[in-house]
């Protein structure tokens, strides 16, 4: 985050230089040079001849799959370390699972087969990335903040507040500040959606009767179990939840990434017959 502090966040007058002799300028704003965070990649895409859109699908997925597969080996292993972690299931609850391993896994595959086609119609190709279009969208995020700043602080205390603070809050907000905040509203809209939903077809008895039991065959949960559902359930709880949050948070592609394996980690835990110590 050093580029965070050489835009001079918490210091003054030093985050202009030469071609800027004030932050704000007439009806616009003059912003030193682009300085790119380590996070950021000027690449059209991160890796050649793969496009962002297919990474942001195939991520959360191969990191379902590869943490239940870990905890699954953990759960059949029979090491004697692990039973402290183990949920330990007598043999009659273990009898009430109606559906063999090769099912919950059959059922999964399709699920992330239908949202990965869904996700394929809805994610957009990314638009170019530039240090000209990150240099336009920094000046208009600017022209904004002088607005705020004018309308919270008053004219003058606010101009002279932008002179000293502009640059640097302009560049925290652009790369750090907004960025977080749509992930985190993301990760809400998810979570929000999926609590009303599982919660509303559990309390509609012709819901949870036609759909929601087909989860309930999986009476004791396999590590890759987490998303055997009916595949409208699966359709509606997890693919249109992503895709709403998506949109109202307003994420890039790129940024899809975290949310989007946030919440299959998620689901993979809250399915876990081992308690992890971490």
């Amino acid at each position: 985050m050093g580029e965070l502090f050489s835009y001079g966040f918490f210091e003054g007058p030093s985050t202009l230089n030469s071609t800027c002799s004030s932050f704000v300028t007439g009806e616009t704003v003059c912003l030193p040079p682009v300085k790119i965070p380590f996070y950021f990649s000027l690449r059209q895409n991160l890796f050649d001849g793969i496009p962002d859109t297919h990474i942001a699908l195939a991520a959360p997925v191969l990191a379902y799959w590869l943490l239940s597969f870990v905890f699954y080996c953990l759960d059949i292993s029979g090491w004697r370390w692990l039973d402290k972690y183990r949920i330990h299931d007598s043999e009659e609850v273990k009898s009430k699972n109606l559906a063999t391993p090769w099912e919950v896994a059959r059922a999964v595959l399709f699920q992330h087969a239908t949202q990965t086609v869904l996700g394929l119609a809805w994610l957009a190709e990314s638009p170019e990335i530039s240090v000209a279009r990150c240099q336009s969208e920094m000046e208009a995020l600017g022209r904004t903040l002088v607005w705020v700043a004018r309308r919270l602080l008053g004219e003058e205390t606010g101009m002279m507040f932008l002179e000293l603070r502009g640059p640097g809050i302009t560049h925290w907000l652009y790369w750090w500040g907004i960025p977080a905040a749509q992930i985190l509203f993301a990760l809400f809209i998810v979570d929000t959606w999926q609590y009303f939903l599982h919660r509303l077809m559990h309390m509609n008895k012709y819901l949870y009767k036609k759909i929601h039991s087909v989860h309930h065959r999986l009476y004791v949960p396999y590590a890759f179990g987490a998303l055997y559902n009916h595949p409208f359930e699966g359709f509606l709880l997890d693919s249109a939840g992503a895709a709403f949050a998506e949109s109202l948070s307003h994420l890039s592609v790129r940024q899809t990434y975290l949310p989007l394996c946030i919440q299959h980690l998620q689901d993979c835990r809250r399915s876990l017959r081992i308690q992890s110590p971490i």
